[in-house]
């Protein structure tokens, strides 16, 4: 049996785990959609918040029913694509093994800002919009996988302690 990635012996420990490690991305995505319908000083502070994270280029901004959103399109998929992937790819464990799948999912994302921010092309919110969602998700599968990585070494798995002791019993016999 190869080496186990996730220490946690309960699957609904590790998918407790993940679901409180997505909260973050899923609140910048929240605080993204509600920005446009929050008045007053809370507001105004909130759009500066964002404005750390994001341009915030109208022209780039999704349009939502109640407004133009928080951050632009790229900015608010990649949040929905961080907090889902972070979710998932956590409970489910698939893709965990696979970080260099998670480094290629965030490529098409750099490559579009980059020709943009080059001036080579503008790209169509639609885009901006698949290319934060597949970026979001790709870093979801490698916040996972160094997250099982390091806690792995920190906390060394017990099945591989007990598969161990089995394989050294078996060799005697």
């Amino acid at each position: 049996m190869g080496r186990r990635l996730t220490p946690f012996t309960s699957p609904s420990a590790r998918a407790a785990v993940f679901v409180v490690a997505s909260l973050p991305a899923l609140a910048m995505l929240a605080a993204s959609l509600v920005q446009p319908v929050v008045g007053g000083d809370f507001g105004a502070a909130l759009g500066r918040f964002l404005g750390y994270t994001c341009h915030r280029l109208p022209r780039r901004c999704l349009t939502l029913p109640w407004g133009l959103s928080g951050l632009c399109a790229r900015c608010t998929a990649f949040w929905a694509g961080l907090g889902t992937g972070t979710a998932v790819t956590g409970i489910t464990g698939m893709g965990v093994r696979r970080p260099l799948d998670g480094l290629a999912m965030t490529a098409p994302m750099a490559l579009d800002g980059l020709l943009q921010a080059v001036g080579l092309y503008e790209s169509l919110n639609a885009v901006r919009v698949a290319t934060g969602l597949a970026g979001g998700w790709g870093t979801g599968i490698m916040f996972v996988w160094l997250f099982c990585l390091l806690l792995e070494r920190r906390f060394p798995a017990r099945d591989r302690i007990r598969q161990t002791g089995r394989r050294a019993r078996n060799r005697r016999a």
